[in-house]
């Protein structure tokens, strides 16, 4: 329960000299603890990387086994000169991040941006909300830069995304409403944001911009505009070869450099199942519809609104 509100930081904000595990709260844990009901309100910046609005780096995967955030709301910008920046944890290692917010926007020309985690690796993400808008220059997330499962299994499950994606000058490489790369599994997100993505390569999705082969993409949604630079573009994922994406859908009146999205544009690459485009995403379609819709009606995840689109239940 500790809130902070000042600068953290040196100097003059950018004018500081170079720092780095930077967090609202704490710079940097390598070992177990919980981190809970914090809150900042203080501009972070690390101008030598690895910046969090609550915490800056959690972690070394060969030292950490158990660290959990929880309850945890940053209201303030994050900013840093190298990789690593996250509205909640800029560097996450086998560690939990749960029922947290971030509403502070980033705006950086780096590498590993998210909305709540910069990049996470043997890590799970779940119940949180982002409302910040995220910028970055690759590897850039409304939720998470980059996710992986290499140091142990990883997810993002329950996650709301409505701060728009926006990518550097010429950024290239992984964008996507909720994670800009990930090889992990994310299920039940709710992508409702721009993605603006200008660099004339990468991979450009609605919910995930590149998705790993074996993983899954399961009872999502993106409701939006995405601008993209790249031909490797989709409604739910840029690049999705091999990867199961399922029971998600897309709403009409999202659009694809002003062109409306279909079941072509779904994924850039790759296949989907029970997947589709949506008049509006409202419950009457969603209850009424032919494709597979259990997750949605019977899920303890979603509620589904007479006129308007589902939300979480438990997101914060």
């Amino acid at each position: 329960n500790c809130a902070n509100t000042g600068l953290v930081g040196s100097g003059n904000y950018k004018d500081s000299v170079a720092i780095s595990y930077a967090g609202g709260i704490v710079g940097q844990i390598d070992y177990a603890a919980e981190i809970e009901g914090c809150n900042n309100t203080g501009i972070v910046y690390a101008a030598d990387g690895y910046a969090g609005g609550i915490i800056g780096c959690i972690g070394n995967v060969d030292l950490v086994s158990d660290i959990l955030v929880r309850n945890c709301v940053n209201e303030a910008t994050i900013n840093g000169e190298v990789s690593y920046v996250g509205g909640i944890v800029g560097y996450l290692a086998m560690g939990q991040v749960n029922n947290c917010k971030n509403t502070g926007d980033i705006d950086t020309d780096i590498e590993y941006v998210g909305g709540i985690a910069g990049y996470a690796d043997g890590a799970f993400i779940a119940r949180v909300t982002n409302e910040g808008s995220i910028k970055g220059k690759s590897d850039v997330g409304g939720i998470v830069g980059q996710i992986n499962g290499d140091s142990g299994t990883s997810s993002v499950d329950q996650a709301t995304n409505n701060g728009d994606v926006l990518s550097a000058t010429n950024g290239t490489n992984f964008f996507g409403g909720i994670a800009g790369e990930s090889s992990a599994s994310i299920t039940n997100c709710r992508s409702n944001c721009s993605v603006v993505a200008l660099g004339s390569s990468g991979y450009v999705g609605g919910v995930v911009g590149s998705m790993a082969s074996g993983k899954k993409l399961d009872t999502s949604f993106f409701a939006g505009e995405i601008t993209a630079g790249s031909s490797n573009v989709g409604g739910l994922v840029g690049s999705g070869s091999g990867a199961t994406i399922s029971n998600s859908f897309v709403t009409s009146s999202s659009m694809i450099n002003s062109n409306p999205v279909n079941t072509s544009t779904l994924c850039g690459s790759g296949s989907t199942e029970n997947s589709y485009v949506l008049t509006n995403g409202y419950k009457s379609e969603i209850t009424g519809s032919t494709w597979n819709r259990a997750k949605w009606s019977t899920t303890s995840f979603w509620t589904l609104q007479n006129s308007d689109l589902p939300i979480l239940k438990k997101a914060m």
